[in-house]
């Protein structure tokens, strides 16, 4: 492995690794503070840049951190570094509001199939990460939900009506604001 100072890529330039890796200056910074971990093509990249021979692909493997599906990294990560999430629901509540009973019931609905262990583990990843609604420092959230969210009826009478109860909750929190768009409206407007 070359260090990058020995090819010329000092320690205050993330532009020089973000040039040969094709990553902003900014995502560089965020691998080496450890605020993020590098995708699957961006280690490969990394590797063949810095001629690590493979040290970053294998990183990622021993890093224990890869906590969500690969297509769904990438937005987690935005979570943590945006001010303001923004998202729409016509079915489901989103992840950040879901309470665990709610989330179990989506997950056996739609992963029918899944090992419980592989299940409780996504359910723990879901609820840590909407422990960023609780911290004044991190993002708050705007939740468009369509009247479809709050009728379907997820886990059964119980679990909904805790799941309900919880996005009240949050939403008195005043991080979140959570907005419910009537079937009689139709399709949202711009």
């Amino acid at each position: 492995m070359i260090p990058r100072r020995e090819r010329g890529w000092t320690h205050g330039r993330p532009a020089d690794v973000g040039e040969q890796v094709v990553c902003s200056p900014s995502l560089i910074a965020h691998f080496e503070a450890g605020r993020r971990t590098p995708s699957l093509p961006d280690a490969h990249r990394l590797d063949k840049a810095l001629r690590t021979d493979g040290f970053f692909v294998r990183m990622r493997r021993t890093l224990g951190k890869v906590k969500f599906a690969e297509h769904f990294e990438a937005a987690a990560e935005a979570e943590q570094l945006a001010s303001l999430i923004e998202e729409y629901a016509v079915s489901l509540v989103p992840g950040l509001l879901q309470t665990e009973r709610y989330a179990r019931a989506v997950y056996r609905g739609f992963q029918p199939h899944d090992l419980a262990d592989s299940v409780d583990r996504k359910i723990a990843n879901r609820l840590e990460r909407a422990r960023i609604l609780d911290d004044p420092e991190t993002p708050r959230m705007w939740a468009i939900l369509n009247e479809n969210v709050v009728r379907a009826v997820v886990g059964g009478p119980e679990v909904m009506a805790e799941q309900l109860r919880h996005i009240a909750t949050l939403g008195r929190s005043g991080r979140v604001l959570v907005q419910v768009l009537p079937h009689r409206v139709g399709a949202p407007r711009p």
